[in-house]
């Protein structure tokens, strides 16, 4: 056999026989997608689920606490604790709270779960006397913790601070609350109950909304001996103080949410920036406080909040 017939006489070992057929390639490649398409999502659902499991041990890590110390509490729901109901808005905190004393009056204290922090409920009356008074310097600081940054007008007030903060505030607000100062107010209060008799009587006719007519005298009776200004929310019901109030009380499942943040979860009030006074009502009440403070500066006029202001520029920080 001559070499230059070889290729003639072995046609399979040509060089296209020798390449690989381009179809069959396109076939193996769209064939190994669906291969990969499902281990990512089996992945992805092996992470979900083992996250799930993480969180549910998490949160349920503290439940067999009242059980070690041998004190009654109401089972908890995973992740929500006993908030279930405040946390859908179904009920508000204190409603809540109030439901949970009534339904276990005849203990002493009674276990609760704050998502999945242990918190304790007193009923007996010389437990709580103990606590308030006589045990008073172990129990300094409240629940709430508003974060100042996020709700100034809350974070700041007397019923949210704590420790040195708190005590600096009650020391320069008790001054202003002395009997002598309380005679001084009380014709200003006087006066607001005046018009609110004057209110019922226009309406002895008609129904009266008790809620909405009791907050405008509130409204006017704080306003005046606090602020210093006649708000007229018994006359003018649309008052600009009296529309501001409402904004600030009027519940919203924001609020809601962040009353709820505020005293169990204040991390997440954080996390999620939820402020239960509006940046628009606390400018309100910022800018009426201080104009009052100068007009009274000026006209030489007595008010609570000039006398508070005063008292608290001529001391320090201690």
């Amino acid at each position: 056999m001559s070499p230059g017939s070889s290729t003639e006489s072995y046609p399979a070992f040509s060089r296209i026989g020798l390449r690989e057929n381009p179809e069959k390639t396109s076939t193996r490649k769209s064939s190994t997608m669906p291969l990969l398409y499902g281990s990512v999502s089996l992945t992805l659902i092996v992470v979900f689920v083992a996250f799930f499991i993480w969180l549910y041990f998490y949160f349920t890590r503290n439940f067999d606490f009242w059980v070690k110390l041998g004190i009654p509490y109401v089972k908890p729901v995973p992740f929500l604790g006993n908030l279930k109901d405040v946390l859908l808005q179904r009920i508000d905190i204190a409603h809540h709270l109030k439901n949970l004393c009534d339904a276990h009056k005849v203990k002493a204290y009674l276990g609760i779960f704050a998502f999945d922090k242990p918190a304790l409920i007193v009923n007996d009356l010389d437990l709580v006397k103990k606590i308030v008074a006589q045990d008073s310097q172990k129990f300094i600081d409240r629940i709430i913790d508003v974060n100042a940054d996020i709700d100034p007008v809350f974070g700041l007030g007397i019923f949210s601070l704590k420790g040195r903060k708190w005590k600096h505030i009650r020391m320069n607000l008790s001054p202003a609350f002395t009997s002598g100062k309380m005679k001084m107010m009380f014709y200003l209060v006087e006066n607001c109950g005046k018009e609110l008799v004057r209110c019922l009587d226009a309406h002895r006719d008609s129904p009266v909304m008790v809620r909405e007519t009791m907050a405008r005298y509130t409204t006017d009776a704080i306003s005046t001996c606090a602020l210093g200004i006649e708000s007229n929310s018994l006359k003018n019901p649309d008052a600009e103080v009296r529309q501001q109030m409402r904004r600030v009380f009027d519940h919203t499942v924001r609020k809601g949410i962040a009353v709820l943040f505020m005293f169990f979860a204040p991390a997440l009030q954080n996390f999620f920036l939820l402020n239960f006074v509006e940046h628009e009502t606390a400018r309100f009440f910022r800018s009426t406080v201080w104009s009052t403070v100068q007009y009274r500066y000026s006209h030489d006029n007595n008010s609570t909040i000039l006398f508070i202001i005063s008292y608290m520029q001529n001391r320090t920080f201690g």
